[in-house]
Protein backbone atom coordinates (compact mmCIF):
# COMPACT_ATOMS: atom_id res chain seq x y z
CA UNK A 1 0.00 0.00 0.00
CA UNK A 2 1.34 3.39 -0.95
CA UNK A 3 0.48 6.17 1.51
CA UNK A 4 0.91 9.87 0.94
CA UNK A 5 -0.27 12.56 3.27
CA UNK A 6 -0.75 16.27 2.91
CA UNK A 7 -1.15 19.17 5.32
CA UNK A 8 -3.64 21.95 4.93
CA UNK A 9 -3.40 24.85 7.35
CA UNK A 10 -6.60 26.56 8.36
CA UNK A 11 -5.90 29.89 9.99
CA UNK A 12 -7.64 33.12 10.85
CA UNK A 13 -11.07 31.59 10.30
CA UNK A 14 -10.01 30.47 6.83
CA UNK A 15 -9.24 33.94 5.53
CA UNK A 16 -5.85 32.79 4.24
CA UNK A 17 -5.54 30.90 0.96
CA UNK A 18 -2.12 29.48 1.87
CA UNK A 19 -1.37 25.81 2.42
CA UNK A 20 1.95 24.53 3.66
CA UNK A 21 4.38 22.94 1.24
CA UNK A 22 4.43 19.19 0.84
CA UNK A 23 7.36 17.14 2.06
CA UNK A 24 9.25 15.14 -0.55
CA UNK A 25 7.69 11.74 -0.98
CA UNK A 26 8.61 8.39 -2.44
CA UNK A 27 5.10 8.49 -3.92
CA UNK A 28 5.27 10.51 -7.16
CA UNK A 29 1.88 12.14 -6.63
CA UNK A 30 1.39 15.89 -6.48
CA UNK A 31 -1.36 17.12 -4.14
CA UNK A 32 -2.77 20.56 -4.84
CA UNK A 33 -5.48 22.46 -2.99
CA UNK A 34 -6.45 25.18 -5.47
CA UNK A 35 -8.60 27.12 -2.99
CA UNK A 36 -8.49 26.85 0.81
CA UNK A 37 -11.55 25.20 2.40
CA UNK A 38 -14.56 27.48 2.40
CA UNK A 39 -16.37 27.52 5.75
CA UNK A 40 -20.13 27.60 5.49
CA UNK A 41 -22.18 28.13 8.64
CA UNK A 42 -25.51 26.33 8.59
CA UNK A 43 -27.76 24.82 11.27
CA UNK A 44 -25.32 25.63 14.07
CA UNK A 45 -22.43 23.80 12.39
CA UNK A 46 -19.46 24.76 10.23
CA UNK A 47 -19.11 22.92 6.93
CA UNK A 48 -15.77 23.00 5.08
CA UNK A 49 -16.06 22.56 1.34
CA UNK A 50 -12.95 22.06 -0.78
CA UNK A 51 -11.21 19.93 -3.37
CA UNK A 52 -7.92 18.07 -3.54
CA UNK A 53 -6.23 17.69 -6.94
CA UNK A 54 -4.04 14.59 -7.20
CA UNK A 55 -1.67 14.20 -10.16
CA UNK A 56 0.15 10.91 -10.78
CA UNK A 57 3.72 11.51 -11.96
CA UNK A 58 4.52 7.79 -12.28
CA UNK A 59 4.75 6.21 -15.71
CA UNK A 60 2.28 3.53 -14.54
CA UNK A 61 -1.21 3.85 -13.13
CA UNK A 62 -1.99 4.11 -9.43
CA UNK A 63 -5.23 3.12 -7.76
CA UNK A 64 -6.45 5.54 -5.08
CA UNK A 65 -7.89 3.18 -2.45
CA UNK A 66 -8.61 5.49 0.49
CA UNK A 67 -8.52 9.14 1.57
CA UNK A 68 -8.46 10.17 5.23
CA UNK A 69 -8.89 13.64 6.74
CA UNK A 70 -7.25 14.19 10.14
CA UNK A 71 -6.89 17.01 12.66
CA UNK A 72 -3.51 18.64 13.06
CA UNK A 73 -2.32 16.62 16.04
CA UNK A 74 -0.11 13.59 16.65
CA UNK A 75 -1.88 10.23 16.33
CA UNK A 76 -5.15 11.90 15.39
CA UNK A 77 -8.12 9.67 14.66
CA UNK A 78 -9.48 10.38 11.16
CA UNK A 79 -12.29 12.93 11.04
CA UNK A 80 -13.41 11.30 7.80
CA UNK A 81 -12.34 8.32 5.73
CA UNK A 82 -13.48 7.54 2.19
CA UNK A 83 -13.00 4.32 0.26
CA UNK A 84 -14.85 2.07 -2.16
CA UNK A 85 -18.18 3.50 -3.44
CA UNK A 86 -18.03 6.51 -1.08
CA UNK A 87 -14.64 7.48 -2.51
CA UNK A 88 -15.76 6.92 -6.11
CA UNK A 89 -18.78 9.22 -5.52
CA UNK A 90 -16.41 12.05 -4.49
CA UNK A 91 -14.03 11.72 -7.47
CA UNK A 92 -13.92 13.81 -10.60
CA UNK A 93 -11.62 12.83 -13.48
CA UNK A 94 -10.93 15.83 -15.73
CA UNK A 95 -9.60 14.81 -19.12
CA UNK A 96 -10.49 11.12 -18.64
CA UNK A 97 -12.95 9.40 -20.98
CA UNK A 98 -16.57 9.46 -19.81
CA UNK A 99 -16.75 5.64 -19.96
CA UNK A 100 -13.85 5.23 -17.49
CA UNK A 101 -14.18 1.77 -15.87
CA UNK A 102 -12.85 2.83 -12.44
CA UNK A 103 -12.41 6.48 -11.43
CA UNK A 104 -9.95 5.40 -8.70
CA UNK A 105 -7.32 4.36 -11.29
CA UNK A 106 -5.14 7.40 -12.04
CA UNK A 107 -3.06 6.84 -15.16
CA UNK A 108 0.50 8.12 -15.49
CA UNK A 109 0.41 11.89 -15.97
CA UNK A 110 -3.32 12.03 -15.19
CA UNK A 111 -5.24 13.83 -12.45
CA UNK A 112 -8.12 13.06 -10.11
CA UNK A 113 -10.09 15.59 -8.09
CA UNK A 114 -11.47 14.64 -4.66
CA UNK A 115 -14.45 16.79 -3.59
CA UNK A 116 -14.68 17.01 0.21
CA UNK A 117 -17.21 18.39 2.67
CA UNK A 118 -16.39 18.06 6.39
CA UNK A 119 -18.78 19.20 9.16
CA UNK A 120 -17.70 20.51 12.58
CA UNK A 121 -19.39 21.87 15.67
CA UNK A 122 -18.66 25.58 16.06
CA UNK A 123 -16.08 25.13 18.82
CA UNK A 124 -14.51 21.95 17.39
CA UNK A 125 -12.91 23.49 14.29
CA UNK A 126 -9.23 22.47 13.98
CA UNK A 127 -6.47 24.93 13.09
CA UNK A 128 -5.20 22.63 10.32
CA UNK A 129 -6.14 19.46 8.49
CA UNK A 130 -3.90 16.60 7.38
CA UNK A 131 -4.80 14.30 4.51
CA UNK A 132 -3.59 10.75 4.11
CA UNK A 133 -3.86 9.03 0.74
CA UNK A 134 -3.61 5.30 0.16
CA UNK A 135 -2.57 4.05 -3.27
CA UNK A 136 -2.03 0.68 -4.84
CA UNK A 137 0.12 0.41 -7.96
CA UNK A 138 -1.83 -1.29 -10.71
CA UNK A 139 -0.14 -4.46 -11.93
CA UNK A 140 -1.06 -7.43 -14.10
CA UNK A 141 -3.87 -9.56 -12.71
CA UNK A 142 -2.83 -11.67 -9.72
CA UNK A 143 0.28 -9.59 -8.99
CA UNK A 144 -1.21 -6.77 -6.94
CA UNK A 145 1.35 -5.35 -4.55
CA UNK A 146 0.69 -2.84 -1.79
CA UNK A 147 3.41 -0.28 -1.09
CA UNK A 148 3.69 2.33 1.63
CA UNK A 149 5.24 5.80 1.48
CA UNK A 150 4.55 9.12 3.18
CA UNK A 151 4.48 12.75 2.09
CA UNK A 152 2.89 15.89 3.47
Amino acid sequence: MLVASGLLLLSNAFNSNRASAQRISAVPVDVEIPVAPTPVRANGKIHLLYELHLTNFRARSLELTRVEVLKDEANAVPLASYQDAELVSRLGRPGAPSDLADKRIIGGGMRAVVFLGITFDRDDLPGALHHRFFFSPTMPAGKRNLLRARAS
